[in-house]
């Protein structure tokens, strides 16, 4: 059965939310688009594509139908590698991007999931990601990457900006080191709502310290810029205070009222949003259970820190 798109993480809602953002004045652009210039009232449409590709093909068309780009981050493994669908999205216009999680493969292969990765596990790690670069280039001139960061993983994928530097495989943003969140609100459904910041284990920002930029990834070949992710900025923390919000209707409200601000990024997971009953239900179920399981991983694990 159909849902009605009045029930929130469905496509008919994610309609009423483009159409919403549209009348209120915003321009979409793409991540490479917006890392060279931001413009004004803009935002991006980032679909991290962990699972569920056919969920994906859905929201992308109803972003075609509207004139909307989006921005679909598809990782290599099977759950959401599936090159028809890579090839029909690209084809509708929107920007793909690799969604990485090659030094987690890597430990996980060599059984050393959850120790600090060693120079030599970083080097495969980075000669895979070149491999699955190129891969994933054959559907679409990729040069936006994100990193895939599963809430069970000890590892995190960034790791290998330790050593190298991605801009050398012509990538050009990376959104946790790129984009200065300081006057760019970044909205996302973890937790299948929209203030699920306590359910985040890698998702998350961390703050300068002291005022140094970086300082956590002080060492690393790929710094982070001032107001990313990687070194959030006191204004891009009071920024994300500002707007505590749950649903996606509310989101819609606060467009129509001018309360947003002007340039947002706004990721979703498409496998969230469903338009049968029974995927809904299980969604639902599903999340509340996963969202409990990382309240008590975030509780015995350091989880801003980089390891």
């Amino acid at each position: 059965m159909s849902l009605t798109g009045n029930l929130d993480f469905t496509p008919g809602m994610y309609r009423k939310l483009l159409e919403a953002l549209k009348e209120a004045g915003y321009s979409f652009l793409s991540f490479e688009e917006y890392c060279v210039t931001p413009g004004y009232k803009s935002a991006v449409l980032r679909h991290d594509v962990d699972r569920k590709p056919e969920n994906a093909l859905k929201l992308a068309q109803i972003e075609a139908d509207l004139g909307i780009k989006g921005s679909y981050h598809f990782r290599v493994v099977g759950s959401s590698n599936t090159p028809g669908i890579i090839r029909q999205i690209a084809g509708l216009g929107h920007e793909i991007a690799y969604h990485y999680e090659d030094m987690t493969l890597v430990a996980r292969k060599e059984g050393k999931n959850g120790v600090t990765a060693n120079e030599r596990l970083v080097a495969e790690a980075y000669n895979r990601f070149r491999t699955n670069l190129d891969y994933f280039r054959q559907f679409y001139p990729v040069r936006v990457i994100s990193m895939h960061g599963s809430p069970t993983g000890r590892t995190d994928n960034r790791l290998v900006w330790k050593h190298f530097d991605y801009r050398e495989c012509d990538v050009i943003c990376e959104p946790y080191f790129d984009i200065d969140f300081s006057e760019t609100l970044y909205l996302t459904d973890t937790g299948r709502r929209w203030d699920g910041e306590r359910y985040n284990i890698r998702d998350k920002a961390i703050a300068s310290v002291n005022g140094v930029q970086g300082a956590a990834v002080s060492d690393w070949k790929v710094r982070p810029v001032s107001g990313s992710l990687l070194s959030m900025t006191k204004e891009g923390f009071a920024l994300r205070d500002r707007y505590k919000i749950h649903s996606t209707k509310e989101i819609m409200m606060l467009s129509k009222s001018g309360y947003l601000p002007d340039k947002m990024v706004i990721n979703t997971h498409p496998q969230r949003w469903n338009d049968a009953s029974l995927p809904w239900v299980w969604e639902i179920g599903a999340q509340s259970v996963k969202n409990r399981l990382k309240k008590l991983v975030i509780r015995f694990r350091a989880h801003n820190t980089i390891n």
